[in-house]
């Protein structure tokens, strides 16, 4: 992993300081300090996955999933993982796990290959891994996650679609990051709205805008559901009426059934070779009921407020860098750990706030907080 100057100072500055809270706060909060709890990094790049396993390893509703049917080798793998690391138990042991849960899929041969890569495609990927085993196992297939994503496209693997009249709350049969959303196009000249698409998400990209500054995690879901102008839309109401042939429409997206855990990825994409440093700022509790349907999926009485549980960072440039991760300590809001690879310090949630590159952000819905 090559830094630049800049970067490397960042990254020292962040460690320092994580360092002299921890000596401060964790001490007397029982953390153990650069030991226990990490995962090694085997010389091949691989902390884009140490960090996202972390972060699955600090939300309990994604690690009560796991163990809710019948685990398939996947499921059961990370289940033994989130448990040696959140006991904070041998490291080696740990890592030995980490090595297995890339081995049922091929990750570092097939999908991935070796090198740096990218945090938010690893995430995914396994999630739709976790849950193509599931459905498999649940239908008393013997099918491993390997053999499914070994025969995928490149691209990503096979897309699990909503049955028609299932949009409803999560089933045990589902990864508990699966939400569905709700799109439909309103013309502004005569208010028809378009049939209504449904689509589902495991996790929610946000553009970061080119400007940079400064946004918090509500501002930038808030903008990712901003209903959008559409320019030129052809009307099929108004052509009808010979209205107009063309005119302007508004494209207005919900999500219906909001999922248990709610990740948020934060796009930092820019001109080739250059990475949006566009900061965010990480709140502890996000309400999102605002992007919520209020008619139809989510039934009445559940909590649309969520809690952070994990936030992974990238320090680095466009070309490469390192992968950090911010997560719960003991599921305790305010004691948080950074965990880099096999170090592991404990740090206060105010270091969290402050931490820098931004790209995955982990809330899990309060009420079961």
């Amino acid at each position: 992993m090559v830094l630049s100057r800049p970067d490397v100072a960042i990254f020292v500055a962040v460690i320092v300081a994580a360092s002299a809270a921890a000596f401060v706060v964790g001490r007397s909060a029982g953390w153990s300090h650069g030991r226990g709890g990490g995962l090694r990094n085997m010389g091949e790049s691989r902390c884009y996955v140490n960090a996202v396993l972390q972060a699955l390893a600090a939300t309990p509703t994604f690690l009560s999933s796991l163990t809710a049917t019948r685990l398939g080798p996947l499921a059961e793998t990370l289940s033994m993982l989130a448990e040696i690391v959140n006991r904070a138990g041998s490291v080696t042991a740990a890592s030995t796990l980490a090595d297995r849960v890339l081995a049922e899929f091929s990750l570092l041969s097939e999908q991935f290959g070796s090198g740096q890569q990218d945090a938010h495609e690893f995430l995914v990927r396994l999630l739709e891994a976790l849950q193509v085993e599931r459905v498999s196992s649940r239908c008393g297939i013997s099918l491993s996650a390997s053999s499914i994503i070994s025969t995928a496209p490149r691209s990503r693997f096979p897309a699990l679609r909503p049955v028609t009249g299932c949009i409803q709350r999560p089933t045990t049969i589902e990864v508990p990051t699966r939400g569905l959303t709700s799109s439909c196009v309103v013309c502004l000249s005569c208010s028809h709205s378009s049939i209504e698409q449904i689509g589902e998400f495991r996790c929610v990209t946000c553009v970061l805008p080119l400007a940079g500054g400064v946004l918090s995690v509500g501002d930038c879901i808030a903008e990712h559901f901003r209903p959008q102008v559409i320019d030129g839309y052809a009307c099929d109401m108004c052509s009808r009426r010979r209205l107009a042939s063309s005119g302007s429409a508004c494209k207005i997206t919900r999500a219906p059934r909001l999922p248990p855990v709610f990740i948020v990825h934060f796009s930092r994409l820019a001109t080739p070779g250059y990475r949006n440093e566009t900061f965010v700022r990480l709140e502890k509790t996000i309400d999102l009921a605002p992007h919520a349907s209020a008619d139809w999926g989510n039934g009445p009485a559940i909590s649309e407020l969520y809690a952070l549980t994990a936030v992974v960072c990238h320090l680095g440039s466009a070309f490469g860098g390192h992968y950090v991760c911010y997560r719960r300590h003991s599921h305790e809001v305010d004691q948080w750990l950074l965990c880099s690879d096999e170090k592991v310090i404990g740090v206060p949630f105010s270091a969290v706030q402050v931490a820098g590159g931004a790209y995955l952000a982990f809330y899990e819905r309060n009420e079961i907080v």
